[in-house]
């Protein structure tokens, strides 16, 4: 069995849970606070939920929906770092998420879902000049839609 971490959002996590104890899933101290999760802010909900999962150790595979929302600058970098280090640990990381920005240069693969149609570029296809940049994403997403963005869904 492959090791593997999901975290599905803030919302996903016990509200009755003190904010020290979820963190100790992880095996380490990941947060002090001694307040229940549900009264901590979203942002910092979104936060403990991603470095309790993060920090486990041993994962092969971790999948996180929509891990930027909520976050502040600071713990946006953090997430975007942490998710290459896991990939530096080669661990696979599946991320889902509708900020094109937050995914830019992060991923090796992207797989744009319109229409219920689902198309797989690897990051070389979208940039083969330097890093994939979220410009690059809202073109090729702009592209794949068959038009210009900001067009009513």
């Amino acid at each position: 069995m492959i090791p593997t971490a999901y975290f599905g959002g803030e919302a996903t996590l016990p509200g009755d849970v003190r904010a020290m104890h979820w963190g100790r899933l992880s095996g380490q101290a990941i947060s002090a606070d001694r307040r229940r999760i549900r009264v901590l802010s979203r942002g910092a909900r979104q936060l403990l939920g991603l470095r309790t999962v993060l920090a486990r150790s041993g994962l092969r595979l971790v999948v996180l929906d929509e891990p930027w929302e909520g976050l502040d600058p600071d713990a946006s970098r953090w997430l975007t770092a942490a998710v290459e280090a896991r990939r530096a640990d080669r661990a696979s990381v599946v991320v889902s998420s509708h900020r094109l920005h937050d995914l830019a240069g992060v991923c090796d693969t992207y797989l744009f879902l319109i229409d219920r149609r689902a198309t797989i570029l690897d990051a070389r296809e979208i940039s083969q000049a330097g890093p994939v940049t979220g410009v690059l994403l809202t073109e090729v997403f702009d592209r794949l839609k068959g038009g210009a963005g900001c067009a009513a869904p």
